[in-house]
Order: structure tokens, then C-alpha cells, then sequence
């Protein structure tokens, strides 16, 4: 067709991006290091442009071929929810920033610092929070730290035959239930278990007011509003989510795994219409189409179903191994 196509475009790498000073007074720096051991406060020019940024591609572009702006001023990793209220008391008392960080994989720009912002940010680490508190059996529920990183809790759960039923969202190798809760996290297997806000029935959450926390696990109350729902997708704007209580499932017994190729678009979509219409979803399915390169006249497009099934006999039951780990 004699149709000129232009190469890629090709930027210089300005990897590694220039740093901004750290913005930080010595007497505010003194106050932190008092509050934690030396090894859960960092200046570290490499660690404050890693807690800048997410997973989005104008942030990985900016990293090697542009410029990322304002970072962090310093990190902190509190280790218990006491360190994390004395952290917000003293970080409010200096008028800093806090910024929640996971496992900085979000897509949402949401580690992004604000270039216009004069006050010192701290990025609050919450990874080394990661111990699983409880599990009970019975009533089918665990209470898990926020920094726990997802393949470690299926890890944990399995354990015990359970999985809180958050196992695939994208990047689990990293995230976090701290991330997934202030992301409002949509996991693989949604259509069996549901979302993060079906999944967690109650959190614990430090904000600049005071701790959202209950003595208790109870059931659903029919009064008042429910401030807790309020954290789901704040992205730490409300404040710092320490805990959660979570459902628990039985793990599985099968897992089947399949894909059906129709010939047109229109067919995939028309099928996954009526498998919704006859409440027989798979616990995961997804559609992707697939845009042959043949001649125009012979063109067509084919739509691949992958499904993923999941099932758990109920005459079996699970075997009691305990409340704690």
C-alpha cells in the first residue's frame, strides 16, 4: 500500500532522575528517630523516589526518561498500630503530610506527591505490619495487619483450608490488604466472592482525630451510618488503615480451568450475557478479542472466553486447627 510507517520514538534515558532535597526539619527528624529504631526511618534518596510513584506508564515514562517532581521527605516503618497513632500525633503536631504507602503497584497516580506542596510529606511504609492477629474458625473470619502482601496471606489461609477469596487481583505478588482496601480493590474471583467491600467486615483505621476502631467483631448494625464504608477508596486521604477482620472460605476442592473460542465478538459477548442471565458464572471468566492480521477481505475477529471454576463439596467440612498463628 506504500504506506510510510514511522519507527519508535526514541527518548535519551535520564535514569536515575534527579531528587529533590529532602524537606524535613532536624527538630521534627529528632522527634521521629526518638519514636522508632533507626532502622524504621530512612532518607534514602533511592528509597523516597521509589515511594513517589506508582505502577501507571506516565510514571514508569517519567522514571527513565523524564522527571518525577516532588518525593517524599522521609520514610517511616511503624511496626504496631501504637507506632502508627504516635506517628500521626507527632506528624499532625509538625503540620506534615502522611502518605499510606503498600506495595506501590496502585494505577491511580495515587503516590503521586503534588508538585505545589510545601509541607513535609512522609511516606508511611506499612509492609512490616504484616502478621496475621487471629483466625476463627467457626464463625469463619481472621483479623489481618494492613502491610500483609497478598501471597502471604493465601499462604497463611491455606494453612488453616480457608482463603479470604481476594487471592488474584493484578499483582498479588506485591499488594497489599491495606492497598486493596484504600483502592477499592476488585479481585479476579469476584463473581464467587465478591469485592474487598463484600469481603472485609470491619477495619481499623488511625486518622488525624482519633483511631475508627470497635471493642469488638460484631454483626451488622441497622443504625446510623457506617463510617467504616467510607475508607473503602480513599486512598489514605481519611486516614491510615491498620487492620481488618475478613471473611474466610473453605479452600476449594477443584479448580477447572478452561476457554471457549467463538468466531465473532458479538457471539463472546452474547455468551457471557447469558451465562450472568443463568446465574451459572464461573469464579472468574474474562473476554479478550483478537484482531487476526489477514487480508481485509478474509478479516475477522475471534473472542476467547477464559473461565476459572471453583467449587467445595458441602457434605465436607473443614477441620478446626486453631484460633491463632
Amino acid at each position: 500500500m506504500e504506506v510510510e510507517v514511522p519507527g519508535p520514538a526514541e527518548f535519551p534515558s535520564c535514569y536515575p532522575p534527579k531528587i529533590t532535597e529532602s524537606n524535613i526539619s532536624g527538630e521534627f527528624l529528632a522527634e521521629l528517630q526518638s519514636l522508632f529504631e533507626k532502622t524504621q526511618t530512612s532518607l534514602d534518596a533511592q528509597q523516597r523516589l521509589r515511594h513517589a510513584h506508582g505502577h501507571t506508564q506516565g510514571e514508569m515514562f517519567a522514571i527513565k526518561y523524564s522527571q518525577i517532581g516532588r518525593v517524599p521527605d522521609a520514610i517511616v516503618y511503624p511496626e504496631t498500630e501504637d507506632q502508627v497513632i504516635s506517628l500521626v500525633q507527632v506528624a499532625s503536631s509538625h503540620g506534615a503530610c502522611l502518605m499510606p504507602f503498600g506495595g506501590g503497584t496502585n494505577v491511580s497516580e495515587a503516590l503521586e506527591c503534588r508538585h505545589d506542596e510545601l509541607r513535609t510529606i512522609i511516606s508511611v511504609d506499612m509492609r512490616r505490619m504484616n502478621r496475621v492477629l487471629w483466625i476463627d474458625t467457626v464463625n469463619r473470619m481472621a483479623c489481618i495487619e494492613a502491610g500483609a502482601v497478598g501471597r502471604h496471606i493465601m499462604t497463611d489461609l491455606e494453612g488453616y483450608g480457608y482463603t479470604m477469596g481476594h487471592d488474584e487481583p493484578d499483582r498479588i505478588e506485591f499488594s497489599t490488604l491495606g492497598g486493596w482496601i484504600a483502592t477499592n480493590a476488585s479481585g479476579m474471583e469476584k463473581n464467587k466472592y465478591g469485592n474487598i467491600e463484600d469481603i472485609v467486615l470491619d477495619i481499623n483505621v488511625v486518622t488525624a482525630s482519633g483511631i475508627l476502631k470497635r471493642s469488638g467483631v460484631l454483626p451488622r448494625e441497622s443504625v446510623g451510618s457506617d463510617m467504616r464504608r467510607l475508607m473503602f477508596g480513599s486512598e489514605g486521604k481519611l486516614g491510615i488503615v491498620t487492620s481488618a477482620v475478613v471473611k474466610l472460605f473453605p479452600l476449594p476442592e477443584v479448580q477447572n480451568y478452561g476457554s471457549v473460542l467463538f468466531p465473532t465478538f458479538e457471539d463472546g459477548i452474547s455468551f457471557m450475557y447469558d451465562l450472568t442471565q443463568a446465574q451459572a458464572q464461573p469464579a472468574s471468566q474474562r473476554s479478550s478479542c483478537r484482531q487476526y492480521a489477514i487480508p481485509v477481505q478474509h478479516g475477522s475477529q475471534a473472542c476467547n472466553i477464559r473461565t476459572r471454576c471453583s467449587c467445595v463439596s458441602p457434605s465436607k467440612g473443614i477441620r478446626d486447627r486453631g484460633h491463632g498463628i
